[in-house]
């Protein structure tokens, strides 16, 4: 991973930690230009991370989040869990964090993994942005049928245009939290935007932080 402090970083009181997790075969290596997280780090002093995926052989050489599991007997055993806390630990070792509000990101894949991760995560993970996200291997269904955990906030934005991930796969997962109980508004937003295709909304960066900033993780 890679992470980029704020110049306005202060060891002595913390920062919240935003993690950005890239799509498919995307290398975290071109999220700065991509998502213009960096200025929106500088802008919200909050500390950024531009995570790698693990590079995987399955017929073909990719980077990829394990988002394709089987949720239904083996979903505690993902090995992108064990990743996000190793990395949560080995940052917040270094640099002054607020562990109330650390928050996931994530577009395409990497979209899928921030919103399976908040809701796995629940306990480290205050928040997340999905951006063209989606679910598979049922995930929606038999996994979150056994939800107990708490409301965790979600952003979700996607292009009505898009032609890689459907729209209607985005709605689907915001359609389904609000079946559990998430409240538009106040615990999920969701932008459907006209005329946008498969691709990050640098735009937005400032709506979403704030709504995720406004809601850290509930004290003890």
């Amino acid at each position: 991973y890679r992470d980029y402090v704020p110049r306005s970083y202060d060891p002595d009181r913390s920062h919240p930690l935003v993690m950005m997790l890239p799509g498919h075969r995307v290398s975290h290596y071109s999220l700065a230009s991509y998502t213009e997280l960096p200025r929106a780090a500088d802008e919200n002093d909050f500390i950024l991370v531009e995570a790698e995926q693990q590079y995987r052989w399955n017929g073909e050489h990719r980077w990829a989040w394990f988002t394709d599991w089987s949720w239904a007997s083996q979903a505690e055993s993902n090995p992108d869990f064990d990743y996000i806390e190793a990395v949560v630990e080995q940052v917040a070792d270094a640099y002054n964090v607020d562990m109330r509000r650390i928050f996931l990101a994530g577009h395409s894949r990497g979209g899928a993994m921030a919103f399976i991760g908040a809701i796995e995560l629940d306990h480290l993970i205050a928040g997340a942005c999905i951006q063209s996200g989606f679910t598979e291997f049922g995930y929606l269904d038999y996994r979150l049928d056994e939800w107990d955990g708490r409301k965790v906030p979600m952003v979700f934005m996607h292009g009505k245009s898009d032609p890689d991930v459907p729209f209607s796969m985005g709605k689907q997962m915001v359609d389904r939290l609000e079946e559990l109980g998430w409240v538009e508004g106040e615990d999920v937003v969701f932008y459907d935007l006209e005329n946008v295709a498969h691709r990050w909304q640098p735009w937005l960066n400032q709506p979403w932080w704030e709504f995720l900033n406004a809601r850290p993780m509930p004290e003890d």
